[in-house]
């Protein structure tokens, strides 16, 4: 269980690293699509703190 439990984490943290990286590569073209610049950023700024939380998740997981 506790390695399904891993895995789980471990793709949603991929998701949402490539999440990122896509918004990045949007506006580095000038893209924002359906949103203002800085909505994009704060889209990417909420993703990076989610990244956090899960991050800090699988580290207690791993202590166990």
């Amino acid at each position: 269980m506790k390695q399904k439990a891993q895995d789980k984490i471990e793709a949603k943290i991929y998701a949402l690293e490539f999440e990122v990286r896509k918004l990045h590569g949007e506006l580095a073209m000038g893209l924002s699509p359906g949103v203002t610049i800085k909505e994009s950023y704060s889209t990417i700024e909420k993703i990076n703190d989610d990244i956090k939380i899960y991050q800090y998740i699988l580290r207690q997981i791993n202590k166990c």
